[in-house]
């Protein structure tokens, strides 16, 4: 009862009290009460000093009445309201991409390496891969302020047979790096039907979907995987060794969507605990255990401990593949050579990526599309199927809106003004 009587009666004493003793003080200062904010606030400059030690007894006073009226406040439980921030928010594509793009160019990046992670980065936002849209990219800034990672690094593109494409990315971001030996990887699986692409000294730190569903696109499936940090522990073991280690499948059809899967060999992604965590949610309690070895549902816990691959003894055989394949063949880190090396900025760590590309209309001929297309048609008819691929749909049309993180939003947009001021 007090609090729905009392409380608005002293909110607006309060900001009477407050407006009376501005208002006073202007008249003290130059003989004027109404005036423009701006301009007596210029005038008041001046008079300021003069004024505080010809009256100090009277401010004191002031202050002393202020003082106890804000602690009678307190006795009776006024807060002054602060203001709502909005928890979500919707934006566009190109907002997305123009925010991440003014963000790392304001943090030390160029042009071309900004762009191609603006573009990774959006279009994770736009087709729901949330834990490596925006949510990622204070990452990526934290590396280029530790100096870890060139933001001005040019790719370095090389042929060592027919065959294969290597890529150096000297030390920068993967994205453009990617961008490079795609377009190189095309030219080559076009006329040897099958072809691979060795990326090294890159900091890898956005969906592996990317890469895969450009070269779908285009008519040619490609197969990925990139090792990162221990973050998992292989099967029997309590210790994180390997990383989440994903792998990414795409597959072209002339008339449809390519198929496209992008999933990390933990039982969860990594990303998807840490936005778990922060929306306060609970996990399924196999997807990982505490720094004591116990099971949990609580995200914090396993982001402090250990994630466990999916399906036991297999899920850590083919992490152990990856591994082999993203280092072994790229003389890159491994998981665990890349933990040694990295700096702990909280960015990404620098490791390889291979890719494999295969052109089917040089593999199987004439027809392909045709045979795989009655074999999706049957799978569907097995009954509540899935066929991955789905929300990339999105990215043929970049018109409307999608809800992201308004929090987020707000850091970013922070930490590029922070580095424009």
């Amino acid at each position: 009862m007090l609090a729905a009587t009392t409380i608005p009666i002293l909110y607006h004493i309060d900001s009477m009290f407050r407006r009376l003793l501005v208002l006073w003080l202007r008249w003290r200062a130059i003989g004027v009460v109404y005036l423009p904010a701006s301009m007596a606030n210029l005038l008041l400059t001046e008079f300021a000093s003069k004024f505080l030690v010809a009256h100090k007894n009277i401010i004191y006073k002031l202050k002393f009445i202020r003082y106890h009226f804000t602690l009678a406040l307190g006795v009776v439980g006024y807060r002054r309201p602060l203001p709502k921030l909005e928890k979500i928010m919707d934006t566009t594509y190109h907002d997305i991409w123009s925010l991440t793009k003014n963000a790392l160019l304001s943090n030390g990046c160029d042009d071309r390496n900004s762009s191609a992670v603006a573009t990774t980065v959006a279009s994770a936002e736009w087709t729901g891969s949330r834990s490596h849209g925006l949510f990622r990219v204070p990452g990526y800034i934290k590396s280029l302020r530790s100096r870890k990672v060139d933001g001005h690094a040019s790719p370095e593109v090389t042929h060592p047979t027919p065959a294969i494409v290597s890529v150096d990315a000297n030390n920068g971001f993967a994205p453009l790096a990617l961008e490079e030996g795609v377009e190189a990887l095309t030219k080559v699986v076009s006329s040897t039907g099958i072809a691979a692409l060795m990326v090294r000294n890159s900091y890898h730190f956005a969906a592996l979907w990317h890469e895969t569903f450009s070269l779908a696109s285009r008519g040619y499936a490609a197969l990925a995987v990139v090792c990162s940090t221990p973050l998992v522990a292989p099967f029997g073991s309590k210790k994180a060794f390997f990383g989440t280690n994903p792998i990414s499948f795409a597959f072209p059809r002339k008339t449809e969507q390519p198929l496209v899967f992008d999933m990390a060999t933990s039982t969860m992604a990594h990303g998807d605990v840490q936005i778990a965590a922060r929306e306060g949610r609970e996990i399924p309690s196999d997807v990982g255990l505490t720094s004591s070895g116990s099971s949990t549902t609580d995200p914090n816990e396993v982001l402090d401990g250990i994630l466990l691959p999916f399906g036991g003894y297999k899920g850590s055989l083919i992490s152990l593949m990856v591994e082999l394949i993203a280092a072994g063949f790229t003389g890159d880190n491994f998981s665990y050579e890349a933990e040694l090396g990295d700096n702990g900025d909280g960015g990404p760590a620098r490791g390889g990526e291979f890719i494999v590309a295969f052109a089917p209309e040089i593999l199987a001929g004439p027809g392909w599309d045709e045979h795989c297309a009655a074999f999706f048609a049957e799978y569907a008819r097995q009954g509540d199927t899935y066929l991955p691929g789905e929300s990339k749909r999105r990215l043929a049309d970049l018109r409307g809106t999608v809800t992201v993180d308004a929090e987020i939003y707000r850091n970013i947009r922070n930490l590029t003004q922070i580095n424009n001021k």
